[in-house]
């Protein structure tokens, strides 16, 4: 999203109307997986598919440039953009968030 706003910035110079919201969800509670691992459920729960789309209309109609869902999760999303590749797998390995193989 980032690449297709400034593109349409630099083509546009500056000009256009058109905006643009990322939303970064967090797991979407859509049926598909059935046994979702949480190693911090208080943190970090399933999302319903009707609340992530009141949210990221709600971020459309105030024209925000970024959204993640749940709101805390957007400046760890921030700071892991400086990371090594490998630091970041080592959160994610202590998040511990996945799904059951048996799905």
């Amino acid at each position: 999203m980032e690449a297709i706003s400034d593109e349409l910035r630099i083509h546009s110079k500056g000009k256009s109307l058109i905006k643009f919201t990322t939303i970064y969800p967090f797991f979407v509670s859509t049926g598909f997986v059935k046994k979702l691992t949480i190693r911090f459920p208080n943190i970090l729960k399933e999302l319903k598919p009707q609340k992530v789309a009141s949210l990221t209309i709600d971020a459309q109609r105030k024209n925000l440039e970024e959204r993640s869902i749940p709101s805390h999760l957007l400046p760890m999303l921030y700071l892991m953009r400086f990371l090594p590749n490998k630091a970041i797998s080592c959160i994610y390995d202590f998040i511990d968030i996945g799904v059951n193989a048996d799905d």
